[in-house]
């Protein structure tokens, strides 16, 4: 019986950490962007990992030939309270970080662009700069190494934006986010990269000016999306390592008429499809098979120590 549960015990503990195993995916070198690679992390809610941002998206594929781009897999909708949101923001700005890492392993001549907007970009600064707001779970800064890969970082809608920053765009100039960032120096690697839109009338990014039914936080997109690819475009942005030239033995072909896009979910529109980017989130675990497990082992092993010291026992 002893030896029966000791094994039933192994083998639930085995299949919990089978269940929390994080899936990656590489690149393979044929498949690398040989224009810029996007990973974009959309604003809390349901949807595809676009969203809104499906838009911007399209203009990088369009005005940045052979570039791929990413909705970030995140947990954006399951969002319920404020609690649930300060996890999400923690475990989405490591999987940011995941994905560039494990890009960055694929395709190390690739240069990098990283964009959030609302939610999506308070997890994207966090990836870079790591967490000084009050209240969020920590997460440490990028490495500055990466700053010679990403050649921009751009946020839409920030509630951590803080005035007075080189990399303030907007009007935006007295205003304060909801939850400010209070460490702004940590973000210094990656100072030339960051482009923080922020414009009056936005509540989360530009409290208290004014009110306006915080309508500023959902015209980024319309108002300074060509702005955002005018920026990556920049000749400056590709300094450094460039991406190796396409050659005839390529398995995809790419040219400046054909736009790729690297997917977590279906296309809304249908260029061609590249493999998947490099996947990893704790946002996807299957969380109730995890807890059920710990519980049965939990209750397997009490019983297993009680039986073996006779706490159960009744007295003769």
């Amino acid at each position: 019986m002893y030896d029966a549960i000791v094994k039933i015990i192994w083998a639930l503990l085995a299949a919990t950490l089978m269940l929390t195993q994080t899936q990656a995916q590489s690149v393979s070198e044929d498949d690398c962007a040989t224009g810029v690679h996007a990973i974009i992390a959309r604003g809390q809610g349901g949807g595809d990992d676009l969203n809104v941002l499906s838009t911007l998206s399209d203009l990088i594929l369009k005005q940045v030939p052979g570039s791929t781009t990413i909705g970030l897999p995140y947990d954006h909708e399951n969002v319920l309270n404020d609690t649930a949101k300060l996890h999400t923001v923690h475990d989405g700005a490591v999987l940011m970080q995941q994905f560039v890492q494990e890009y960055v392993e694929s395709c190390p001549q690739t240069k990098i662009v990283v964009v959030g907007y609302s939610m999506g970009a308070v997890l994207l600064m966090d990836s870079l700069c790591g967490t000084s707001e009050v209240g969020f779970c920590f997460v440490a800064p990028l490495a500055p190494f990466y700053n010679s890969i990403i050649i921009a970082a751009i946020v839409y809608g920030d509630i951590t934006y803080v005035p007075g920053m080189p990399w303030n765009v907007g009007n935006c100039t007295l205003g304060i986010g909801l939850l400010p960032r209070m460490n702004s120096a940590l973000c210094r690697p990656f100072a030339s990269l960051i482009r923080s839109y922020c414009d009056y009338g936005d509540a989360q990014c530009c409290s208290p000016y004014p009110e306006d039914g915080n309508a500023a936080h959902h015209g980024y997109v319309s108002k300074y999306n060509q702005d955002v690819v005018d920026f990556i475009k920049q000749p400056r942005q590709f300094s450094g390592v460039r991406s190796k030239p396409l050659t005839l033995s390529q398995k995809i072909t790419r040219s400046t008429q054909v736009p790729h896009r690297l997917y977590s979910n279906p296309p809304r529109s249908s260029p061609p499809r590249a493999p998947s980017a490099p996947q990893s989130s704790r946002s996807n675990f299957p969380i109730i098979p995890i807890i059920l497990i710990t519980a049965i082992s939990s209750g397997a092993y009490i019983y297993l120590v009680k039986s073996r010291t006779g706490i159960n026992k009744r007295p003769n």
